[in-house]
Parts: structure tokens; C-alpha cells; sequence
């Protein structure tokens, strides 16, 4: 599935700085924050830039509309097989997210199944709300 066309103008991440700990909120609320190949670029490239920011301590991943990430972009994967996902090297955006050295929470509310998971596994420290479901 690609980003809808009233959705390109709109960030697929938010970016909230208070002091030291910077915010991070997947922005795909009408899909459950799915990880789409363009969400999870979009993530790395501002988790890598925080990472490099001497002001920032901690980074927080959260999810918008109460859900943390409801997994991978079903529709994308539909399109690709596991040889199309190595040759373009779809994974590289995790692995960039294992790398970096400032610590990282995954603030959990809702859904976090499938690919959503692991990328709260991918977090240093996991915080669950009360509706957290994995």
C-alpha cells in the first residue's frame, strides 16, 4: 500500500523535544500506524539524527490515535517477495534503529503486533499502558 495522496503532505513521524528527551510518534493513526517501507525510513532517519544530537538523553517511541504499531504494511508485502525485500534492502531502517546509541523507551499503548512489536523490542526499555496488547 503507498502513502494515500491526501496523506503525502502529512508527516509520517512527529518530532516533540522537551530538554533532553526527544518524542518520536509514528503518524499513520488511520491505519494503525502499519509500517509501511516509508514510515520506517522516515523513523530511522530521525532517530539517526537525534542519535547524533549531543542535547538529546533518551528517545521515545509512541504510536498516535492510542495504538503503538499494529505491524507491517500488509498491502506493501503483498507486492514484494523475501529475495525483492533483500535486494532493496527493506530491513536496513531496522537495523539502523539497533545501532544507535542513545536509549531508547517504546511508550506501548494499544496494539503492538507483528513488526509493532519488534520495534518496541527493538527499544531498550519497554512501557506498557493498561491497554498494551502484544
Amino acid at each position: 500500500m503507498t502513502e494515500s495522496s491526501s496523506r503525502r503532505d502529512l508527516p509520517l513521524v512527529l518530532l516533540r523535544r522537551t530538554g533532553p528527551v526527544a518524542v518520536v510518534t509514528l503518524n499513520r493513526p488511520e491505519v494503525q500506524s502499519a509500517l509501511s517501507f516509508a514510515l520506517m525510513e522516515a523513523l530511522a532517519q530521525t532517530v539517526s539524527d537525534l542519535d547524533r544530537d549531543p542535547e538529546v538523553r533518551v528517545i521515545v517511541l509512541a504510536g498516535a490515535g492510542g495504538v503503538f504499531a499494529a505491524g507491517a504494511d500488509i498491502g506493501e508485502l503483498l507486492g514484494a517477495s523475501p529475495v525483492d525485500l533483500m535486494r532493496e534492502d527493506r530491513l536496513a531502517p531496522g537495523r539502523s534503529l539497533r545501532a544507535t546509541r542513545r536509549p531508547i523507551v517504546a511508550a506501548v499503548e494499544g496494539l503492538a503486533l507483528g513488526g509493532g512489536m519488534e520495534l518496541a523490542m527493538l527499544a531498550d526499555l519497554i512501557v506498557a499502558g493498561e491497554g498494551a496488547r502484544f
